[in-house]
């Protein structure tokens, strides 16, 4: 991330983009290979008070269609990316990230740093730097 801060960390309020899916990510190369967020049309402070209708439930956090919801709903979506992209041979610890991530308690799921760090780590493990 360019950003020293991220979206959900944000003071006073974290922002959450709430609509973490493959339709809203723009796959660019040029010299390296960039994963780009779009469509910020739902997107919203976080906690929200109320949940959002008419949105995929398998596209999106179970509680962000039902109940109160935070930024643990953009956790689940990163999650869900892992879990959706249709890439054979993904190793186990890709998936366990994946279940860390999409875990039904939002509280049990990990901070957008923590999660940054355990997916630089797993990365880590397989770069070589010249």
């Amino acid at each position: 991330m360019m950003f020293k801060q991220g979206m959900h960390e944000i003071k006073p309020k974290p922002i959450m983009h709430r609509d973490i899916r493959w339709p809203n990510i723009i796959h660019h190369y040029n010299r390296y290979q960039y994963f780009i967020l779009i469509d910020f049309d739902y997107a919203n402070f976080s906690p929200a008070d109320e949940p959002l209708k008419g949105l995929s439930e398998s596209d999106h956090a179970p509680e962000m269609l039902i109940e109160k919801h935070n930024f643990k709903v953009d956790i689940w979506g990163v999650g869900n990316l892992v879990g959706s992209c249709n890439v054979t041979g993904i190793p186990q610890e890709l998936l366990s990230f994946n279940t860390d991530l999409c875990k039904s308690d939002p509280d049990s799921r990990p901070t957008a740093s923590v999660a940054l760090d355990q997916a630089k780590d797993m990365f880590r493990k397989v770069i070589t730097y010249n």
